[in-house]
């Protein structure tokens, strides 16, 4: 499984590789360098971070959800933000806050989409 890891934050990206070991991970620290490599290659996950140096993760959002193939991708929200709002039009299936979150959220989430 191909899954983009969107973080600005080293620490962050270590994280996810750490924790997600056993996939196939690209990360990058924008959004813009992220849709130029999706151009190449779609991954089948993404783990996004809502606030990124440059344009913000729904920026990124708006920009997956305006073309059908990328509109598909299951999108992870793992933000310091509280986020309450229903982001399943972006294709949000999950809000975590990186506060409380856990690992295993993250591992389950990820095989739930294991085909």
């Amino acid at each position: 499984m191909l899954i983009y890891i969107i973080d600005d934050d080293p620490d962050w990206q270590n994280y996810y590789r750490t924790s997600l070991s056993t996939h196939t991970l690209k990360t990058f620290s924008d959004g813009v360098s992220a849709m130029e490599a999706i151009d190449d290659q779609l991954p089948d996950a993404i783990i996004l971070d809502m606030l990124l140096v440059g344009p913000a993760g729904t920026s990124l959002l708006a920009e997956l959800q305006s073309y059908p193939d990328t509109a598909k991708i299951p999108i992870v929200l793992i933000s310091g933000v509280d986020i309450q709002d229903d982001l399943s039009s972006y294709g949000v299936s999950q809000v975590f806050n990186k506060a409380t979150f856990e690992p295993k959220e993250l591992l389950q989430w990820i095989s739930k989409l294991a085909p």
